[in-house]
């Protein structure tokens, strides 16, 4: 059964290229090729992996698992390693459930460690992290506009 098609006669209107069916209001199209969404959460939930990876190790440093060196740092140097162990597991579970506020706090712990290595030399954070930071960043806000536009390609 063949759907009709929705056209204005004027050339001032603007033509509609809707069609009509029995999908509820504001269903979305099917999407063909890559589905940037499932890839933007399945990306999200793969951080959040290893962000809580991450905080776990933090935790484990500031109590003294693996190195007993939180002691011997001063007290500044302890706020934000502690800082960087609370809000890895906040931005783990907030980037697991695929929250917009995950998302925030994530990309703005991206951008405290990622500079650490040039405000806190002393800390002796690799510049690895720095460029996975950017990375990690990069790639994300990427698929998020990948992921919008395909969104907003399916309600049209």
């Amino acid at each position: 059964m063949s759907e009709p098609v929705i056209t204005s006669d004027s050339d001032d209107d603007i033509v509609l290229a809707g069609r009509l069916s029995d999908a509820p209001i504001g269903a979305a199209r099917p999407t063909q090729g890559v589905r940037w969404l499932r890839i933007l959460v399945w990306f999200m939930r793969l951080a959040a992996l290893i962000w809580m990876a991450k905080g776990l190790l933090h935790w484990g440093f500031i109590v003294g698992l693996n190195d007993a060196g939180f002691p011997d740092l001063r007290l500044s140097r302890m706020g934000i390693v502690m800082l960087s162990a609370v809000l890895d597991l906040v931005a783990a579970v907030g980037l697991w459930l695929t929250s917009s506020w995950g998302a925030a706090v994530w990309i703005v712990l991206l951008f405290i460690e990622g500079s650490l290595p040039f405000t806190l030399p002393d800390l002796k954070v690799p510049l690895v992290e720095t460029i996975v930071c950017a990375g990690a960043g990069a790639l994300y806000l990427g698929l998020l506009f990948m992921a919008r536009r395909e969104q907003m390609a399916g309600h049209r």
